[in-house]
């Protein structure tokens, strides 16, 4: 072992511009851990460039970096298991700054079972698919995912703490949502909450009662069918205004609890296209 920092250091010396770094794995619940760790050079924009592979000794390690942000990653596994929403497995990843953070601690975090529940503004069930993202990681391959039930419900079998990405494919025109957040021990029920548009349903009516049959959304074309027709709002909207080329407009108040809304007839001055614009977004 002395041997071998020796070399490390004469290798540091020779370089230059390596510098000698030097870290421990703990865990506060399991002190004896086997494991290797690896380290990664860090740059912004690009993928990350592995640069020394080692094994842990008594739950640490020594190499010569060069300066610059790095990402450690450590895995192994745990000789004592007290802690009961722990594996056997561990995995615990950090950046750092060589030589800013010399020597460098990794703690390994506890994984517990962990639940997530996602709605939109008005607590309905959001249906869809749930990805949970390592920011330390390329956030290019979830570390776990699944459907979400009809109750807009996910269970993690076991998900460490630490900083996540959670991104919701959800069901609205397959639509994303994306957050950050971080987790902890005691963070076993997770809630999320998607914005998502309203869809509102009305009748548009000539001044003689026949039915409107064309209504303009934004620049779009919305069809309606004997009258009867359907925009979505923004999850903020509170009002719609049609307007027709006549100067006929009626204000269109929106509940506030949604679904999919009939509201009252809206008169217009004549039976031909009409502007659709929202308002409160």
């Amino acid at each position: 072992m002395v041997a071998t920092t020796l070399l490390m250091a004469a290798l540091a010396q020779d370089a230059g511009t390596l510098i000698q770094t030097c870290g421990t794995v703990v865990r506060s619940t399991a002190k004896d851990l086997d494991g290797d760790i690896e380290l990664y050079e860090f740059r912004p924009g690009r993928d990350a460039l592995r640069r020394v592979s080692l094994d842990l000794v008594d739950g640490g390690f020594c190499t010569p970096l060069e300066p610059g942000m790095w990402v450690a990653k450590a895995s192994g596994i745990s000789v004592m298991q007290d802690d009961l929403l722990s594996t056997s497995h561990w995995v615990v990843s950090s950046r750092f700054t060589v030589p800013a953070a010399s020597p460098l601690t990794l703690t390994v975090p506890r994984e517990a079972k962990r639940t997530f529940v996602v709605k939109d503004a008005w607590g309905r069930a959001v249906a869809g698919r749930l990805n949970v993202f390592d920011v330390i990681d390329d956030l290019t391959t979830p570390i776990w995912n699944a459907p979400l039930d009809a109750r807009g419900r996910a269970v993690a079998g076991l998900l460490p703490d630490g900083e996540f990405e959670i991104r919701i494919e959800h069901d609205e025109d397959r639509e994303f949502h994306v957050e950050r957040r971080m987790l902890g021990p005691g963070d076993t029920l997770v809630t999320l909450v998607v914005e998502r548009p309203r869809s509102v349903s009305f009748r548009a009516l000539g001044p003689d009662g026949a039915a409107g049959d064309r209504l303009m959304v934004d620049g779009e074309r919305v069809d309606c069918i004997s009258g009867l027709c359907r925009v979505r709002a923004p999850a903020g909207a509170t009002s719609l205004i049609i307007e027709d080329r006549h100067g006929a407009d009626a204000l269109v108040q929106l509940p506030a609890k949604p679904g999919d809304l009939t509201l009252p007839p809206v008169k217009l001055a004549a039976k031909q296209e009409a502007t659709v614009r929202v308002l409160g977004k």
